[in-house]
């Protein structure tokens, strides 16, 4: 049968509260049909390597078995590997008549077993009418235990493992009535922590640790009631700080700082309910100061200037949420002064002057409503060839840092 529970489970125990786990695909079910009188032993279904039903035998796929109706009226079935005819399951028993040939049988009663095609034990869990209860065990191909935990009215209960191949131990927690409760740990292949966080009934509380494989710590933080709250550091592998930025329930809020790899400050600045509020500043690599800017609830609001890796004045300017208003000053990288003119509501207005990178003017435009009514060159030195390569320019909102 299909087991892609087994993939749920391990996905479910492998999710710390920062990391992100493979997309589980929901098991797909056959077409069900009215039990017949089968007989004992022959074969009901085929099915493909996805354990969809076929009509013929798939090499790459399964078939299944009818085995026999207990007395109490429950049915008997078991899937082989179409291959090599090696059993895929041992024989097991369900209630409904509808599960015949479904891959995902949901009516279980009793224990299931089952096996890789080499002849090695997969997975063993009991069922009573179709919920998981007891001890489970999961196995990798080459017989070494995968994972061991315990189910409760089809909840996940008690203490859960999970191996990496190499036997080193990869998750460990409790669950109560299938959420995280307690302390959670997950490590490294090469044995060393991962990851270290509380719950209480499935939400994360306290601190929050993770490291990189070398030891070197990654993530600082703390949860309250499964939302971030307080400083949250970051880290690079090298031990370098990345970010330190603050959270209220789960919002960032307050001081926010990052860096570069080589210790030099990034960007510096506050935020109020997750969005960027008051006056923000971007650094080049070398030290430099990129951007200065002003922020209201998340968008541009104020006096926003820009500056080349050189310490030269890149554009100067005001926004009004988030548009540009009022006048702007472009520059060479040399200090000239490139282009000047006025924005309303984000569109160029009025006259535009453009210079030379030698400080000689070199043409104005006139513009109304965003639209080029006249253009006049003073000079024949050639910088802009066409309307297009200006607006890119004066509309141009500024640039973060390079990186």
């Amino acid at each position: 049968m299909q087991y892609c529970r087994r993939l749920i489970i391990l996905a479910f125990i492998l999710s710390p509260s920062l990391v992100y786990t493979q997309e589980i695909n929901t098991p797909i079910e056959s077409v069900t049909i009215a039990l017949p009188h089968y007989k004992k032993n022959t074969i009901i279904q085929n099915y493909d390597k996805d354990w969809l039903p076929v009509d013929k035998t798939n090499n790459n796929g399964y078939y299944r078995k009818f085995l026999e109706t207990t007395p109490n009226g429950r049915f008997v079935i078991q899937d082989f590997y179409a291959k090599n005819n090696a059993k895929q399951s041992d024989p097991f028993t369900f209630t409904d008549e509808k599960d015949i040939t479904a891959s995902r049988i949901k009516s279980i009663d009793g224990p299931l077993v089952l096996w890789y095609r080499n002849g090695k034990k997969s997975s063993e869990k009991t069922y009573i009418k179709g919920k998981e209860e007891g001890a489970y065990n999961f196995w990798y191909s080459d017989g070494k235990q995968q994972a061991t935990g315990a189910y409760h009215d089809g909840l996940l209960n008690g203490q859960s493992i999970v191996w990496f191949n190499n036997g080193q131990k990869q998750a460990a927690g409790n669950f109560i009535d299938g959420k995280k409760n307690g302390k959670w740990q997950y490590w490294y292949d090469n044995g060393t922590a991962s990851v270290e966080e509380n719950y209480d009934n499935g939400k994360a509380i306290g601190d929050f640790r993770k490291w990189y494989s070398n030891g070197q710590p990654e993530i600082l933080g703390q949860f309250k009631e499964g939302n971030k709250i307080g400083i949250w550091q970051y880290w690079f592998k090298d031990g370098k700080q990345a970010i330190e930025e603050t959270y209220q329930d789960n919002l960032l809020s307050g001081h926010s700082k990052t860096w570069y790899q080589s210790g030099q400050l990034e960007s510096e600045g506050d935020y109020e309910n997750g969005q960027e509020s008051g006056t923000w500043v971007y650094w080049h690599k070398n030290g430099s100061k990129a951007i200065e800017a002003q922020y209201n609830n998340g968008r541009l609001d104020g006096l926003s200037q820009t500056w080349y890796d050189n310490g030269q004045p890149e554009s100067k300017g005001n926004y009004i949420a988030n548009r540009q208003n009022g006048v702007w000053t472009f520059w060479f990288n040399n200090g000239q002064k490139y282009t000047e003119g006025v924005f309303l509501d984000d569109e160029p207005s009025g006259v535009w002057r453009i210079w030379t990178p030698e400080g000689d003017l070199r043409e104005e435009d006139t513009y109304e409503n965003g639209k080029l009514l006249e253009r006049n060159i003073t000079s024949q030195e050639p910088l802009i060839e066409s309307k297009k390569e200006i607006e890119p320019v004066i509309n141009a909102p500024p640039a973060k840092a390079n990186n």
